[in-house]
């Protein structure tokens, strides 16, 4: 579901067309933007029956309409939906089908035509003539089976080219002809359009004879010239292969060679076939070359063979064997160029013939990978045992040599020669091993045998890897354990303390003194599961708090300067004290995870006797003043959603909302100005609601709750209808003011403009507002370039006068002493074992306003007449 939003603080004018919605039109008809009209204020823009795009563009989204809309569309080229996935699939496997099923059609007309041409060629010859009726009737089936071939090339390359299109997402089919494509239909046209028409005629060729080198003269049929290229219609064989092959028509095959960037054509296919089954393959091709070679040479000889050597099919059979095998007798020659070119061809295709088949013997006779193993294991055992005895014979020989030239008293020459050059000897021969079985061990290491060590590695390695993944896992749920274990120690000597003695809520701070912290009492416990074996899991829960102490004043109200024991006679007695609090307060809060508590305890000392104690709560609001520039700028914000549901679209649906200002008051009413496009066949209900949001902060983690505190509903709007809320009101209830500058916790309301779209998810727009206690002040008490109501209202309604706006209410007429409680979330909890009552309430003196108004004396004229100039846009 595709969406676009604006939220902001920069006011601006709602418009009723698109372009407020943060994007611009497009023009049907061009395929360009609109053009803006030029010039400030309000633009009126007309709205007409949604166009319909055409499915050609990649992005185009087609809209449902109206059953009588969508039958006009279906008459008109190009209106139709465009396909999805699945029915491209289908419609793809249904061409490859048809291709296949054309190519096989294709290749039993060729053949047909070949086979009738060559009984007609054979019959003409020797059974009648080429005028008879039956000569005839042959050619004109052979001209029948032609047309019909070309017929299916041409449907074949139709097909071809709506695969093309299907592939890569086209429309229109003159994108898929290339001049290559369409050079290689036309050959192939060309080469299946050959064919002897009926008919009778001849033509004089003449030719020198071999041996003797006289000139010969005969009157050929010309249909020896148009029979003779029948024979290439054998390509059909090559194309009818590759799409009947395996590994073309298997998906799985298909896909591997796509992410190998391997193309499937007939090239890939013949080299599939030469591994396969090299030897069938050279059989097959040289067998039939040598049929069509030997028929060929004995058509082109049979007008200027008068001794029917090559003329004879046998005989022109051993022509073309022994020029296929290159070996030439040169007892039969051909006469014509005709039997030449045919006998030149058939000794290129010999010579190819014969290095495949050796290419394929040395395959053959090449030892497999297992094989080679063993081999290189056989020679690497031999070497070493050559090596190890080439040492032994240097040792030896290096001994007999020391031995005959230092141990003995008369030392013989010769022999100490004869040790010294085998000593030689065995160090070339150890040399000359040690090269030898460098090159055993170079041959052993294949690319193959590397990458197969390359992967037993990596499989190795990322064993390793997941134990030490599994490892750090395991360690984490230890640790986590051991902090809830640490935590719960850590609380064992307060719940021993209650169990023994039972205290006070835990207020931090003992002794006479004032005293502010602001404390989440409560917890909020995630749980969180691991496993630690096959069939086990264990959870636990994880706890987060935290204690922020921000005011921490403490005085001693009874105190000798002597240091002594001061004496109370019997009676009542007071202790006057104050305290200044800072202005970096934040407002008294009670939530359900966390909560702001200022309290006052008093403490009284006496020998020999517990202490006795005091508490009394108060309440602290901090002063958020709304008349700051930040808190006066308007808010805006637009967004759009295509209404969907399943895989049906129902139209695009769009909201914008505008309010005057951040920051309000409790007490106050909040007028919403909306615009609602309900482009969709459903009808929507648009809703407004201002919602509050706790956000409770403790070690990292961080936890919200979120509660509705007003809402209102508007009209449904219809299908095809636009709907403008011109100020509706949302009065704000007594609640709490916001609390923005706490380190673990924060209070923060916004206002939400949704609307429910039946079936689909709803349309969800947000503006962040500050809830204040400074009430707005009057509009001469601030300069003019701070918008105010009024203006917000002459954007929305020109015919608006300029009237003085009436003041908001004060936050004490509104929120009274006895609403305090119910103000911050619920009363504060008292001391239930104090038994010392305070009586009189405590109220905190802050300072009045964080940012001071301007002296209401000006001299500018406040209210100035409406003649001296228009009413300004918020935007300017």
């Amino acid at each position: 579901m595709s969406s676009r939003s604006h939220n902001g603080s920069v006011g601006r004018p709602l418009g009723s067309g698109p372009e407020f919605l943060g994007w611009e039109p497009v023009d049907p008809e061009s395929g360009r933007p609109l053009q803006p009209a030029q010039g400030p204020g309000l633009r009126m823009v007309a709205k007409g029956q949604p166009a319909h795009l055409s499915p050609a563009g990649p992005r185009s989204h087609p809209q449902e309409q109206e059953e009588k809309e969508e039958e006009e569309d279906e008459s008109r080229p190009g209106s139709r939906k465009p396909p999805t996935v699945s029915h491209r699939l289908g419609h793809r496997r249904a061409l490859f089908e048809k291709r296949k099923r054309l190519s096989d059609y294709a290749l039993i007309f060729g053949m047909f035509g070949i086979v009738v041409m060559v009984t007609e060629t054979e019959l003409s010859w020797g059974v009648y003539t080429k005028g008879s009726l039956y000569s005839f009737a042959l050619k004109c089936l052979i001209s029948l089976s032609t047309l019909v071939l070309l017929g299916l090339v041409v449907l074949y390359h139709a097909r071809e080219i709506q695969l093309f299109l299907v592939d890569n997402g086209a429309d229109d089919w003159r994108i898929a002809m290339t001049w290559e494509r369409v050079s290689l239909i036309s050959l192939e046209l060309a080469v299946c359009a050959i064919h002897p028409v009926p008919g009778h005629y001849r033509f004089t060729w003449t030719a020198r004879l071999a041996f003797s080198l006289v000139p010969s003269a005969a009157e050929a049929d010309l249909d020896v010239l148009l029979s003779i290229p029948m024979f290439l219609r054998l390509y059909l064989l090559a194309r009818v292969m590759l799409l009947h092959s395996r590994i073309f028509t298997d998906a799985s095959s298909r896909s591997i060679g796509a992410l190998n960037r391997v193309t499937f054509n007939t090239r890939f296919v013949t080299k599939t076939l030469m591994t396969i089954c090299p030897g069938t393959v050279l059989l097959v091709f040289s067998i039939s070359s040598w049929i069509v070679a030997a028929w060929t040479v004995r058509v082109c000889e049979r007008y200027h063979d008068k001794q029917e050597v090559t003329s004879n099919f046998l005989g022109a059979m051993w022509l073309i064997s022994i020029t296929f095998l290159s070996i030439g007798y040169g007892d039969m020659v051909p006469h014509t160029y005709c039997g030449k070119g045919v006998c030149l061809l058939t000794g290129i295709m010999g010579a190819g013939c014969t290095a495949l088949v050796v290419a394929v013997v040395a395959r053959k006779l090449e030892l497999t990978t297992a094989e080679k193993h063993v081999h290189n294991f056989m020679m690497d055992t031999q070497l070493s045992k050559r090596v190890r005895n080439a040492a032994a014979n240097v040792l030896r020989e290096t001994w007999l040599i020391y031995k005959h030239s230092r141990l003995v008293k008369k030392p013989d020459q010769g022999r100490v020669r004869k040790h010294q050059r085998k000593f030689l000897q065995a160090i070339h021969q150890l040399r000359s091993v040690k090269i030898e079985q460098g090159k055993v061990n170079d041959q052993a290491n294949t690319l193959a045998d590397l990458a197969k060590a390359q992967s037993i590695a990596y499989e190795v390695v990322s064993e390793l890897q997941a134990q030490q993944e599994e490892l750090e896992a395991r360690l984490a749920a230890l640790e986590s354990r051991l902090d809830a274990l640490g935590a719960s120690l850590q609380a064992l000597p307060g719940l021993i303390a209650q169990a023994i003695c039972p205290l006070p809520p835990p207020w931090p701070g003992p002794g006479r003194q004032a005293l502010a912290t602001q404390s989440p009492p409560g917890h909020w416990l995630p749980t969180l599961g691991s496993d630690f074996g096959a069939g086990s899991s264990t959870a636990y829960t994880q706890s987060y708090s935290e204690r922020l102490e921000v005011v921490n004043h403490r005085a001693t109200l009874l105190a000798p300067d002597s240091g002594d024991i001061a004496t109370l006679p019997a009676g009542r007695h007071e202790f006057p004290f104050s305290f200044q609090l800072p202005i970096s307060l934040v407002t008294s809060f009670e939530g359900k995870h966390g909560s702001v508590r200022y309290s006052i305890k008093a403490t009284l000392h006496r020998p020999w006797v517990p202490a006795r104690r005091a508490q009394k709560v108060f309440t602290v609001i901090e002063p958020v003043d709304i008349n700051t520039p930040a808190l006066l700028e308007p808010q805006a914000g637009a967004r759009e959603k295509v209404a969907r549901s399943w895989y049906c679209t129902h139209g695009l649906v769009s909201l914008s909302a505008k309010i005057d200002r951040k920051g309000y008051t409790p007490g106050e009413v909040i007028p919403i100005f909306a615009e609602i496009d309900n482009g969709s066949t459903r009808a929507v209900q648009p809703r407004a609601a201002l919602v509050q949001t706790q956000t409770y902060m403790a070690r990292g983690a961080c936890k919200q709750k979120r509660t509705v505190v007003a809402s209102m509903d508007g009209e449904p709007v219809g299908p095809g209808r636009r709907v403008l809320w011109p100020g509706c009101a949302l009065h704000i209830p007594p609640v709490g003011p916001s609390i923005l500058h706490c380190r673990v916790l924060s209070v923060d309301y916004s206002l939400k403009v949704c609307v429910d779209i039946p079936g689909s998810s709803k349309l969800l727009l947000e503006l962040p507002l500050v809830i204040g206690t400074v009430p707005l002040h009057p509009l001469g008490s601030r300069s003019a370039s701070v918008g105010s109501r009024t203006s917000f209202l002459q954007n929305w309604d020109p015919c608006t006068g300029m009237e003085p706006p009436e003041a908001p209410p004060e936050y004490s007429e509104v929120v009274r002493e006895s609403q305090l409680p119910a103000a911050s979330q619920g009363p504060f909890p008292l001391l239930h074992d104090v038994g010392v009552t305070l009586a009189g309430p405590y109220f905190a003196c802050l300072q009045e306003f964080r940012y001071r108004p301007p002296p209401l004396y000006s001299e500018e004229d406040p209210h100035p007449p409406s003649e001296a100039g228009r009413p300004r846009c918020m935007t300017c």
